[in-house]
């Protein structure tokens, strides 16, 4: 709780990325995820993460068309298709 409480006030982009992508803790990693603006590391965590709350947190914070469409079309499940209706979205909102 402390951790997540600490991670929960930082601001560095680059440390949140450390702590999303190499923290144990799924709740620690969770946290720094929604401050996390690094659309590469978003990516990452959707494809490589082995829980799949911090993976479908991760594609919803995701806005790079690029990448949401790469998801979309290599991953399976509710991961694959999070990724094709966010993209859909933003496609539409253009």
């Amino acid at each position: 709780m402390v951790r997540r409480a600490a991670v929960f006030n930082l601001t560095d982009q680059a440390l949140l990325a450390k702590i999303a992508v190499e923290d144990k803790s799924d709740g620690v990693r969770m946290t720094a995820l929604e401050k996390l603006d690094n659309q590469a590391v978003l990516a990452e965590i959707a494809i490589e993460d082995h829980y799949s709350l911090i993976k479908e947190a991760a594609v919803r914070r995701l806005s790079n068309e690029i990448l949401l469409s790469k998801i979309a079309e290599t991953q399976e499940g509710i991961i694959g298709q999070i990724a094709a209706e966010k993209l859909k979205e933003l496609q539409m909102s253009r």
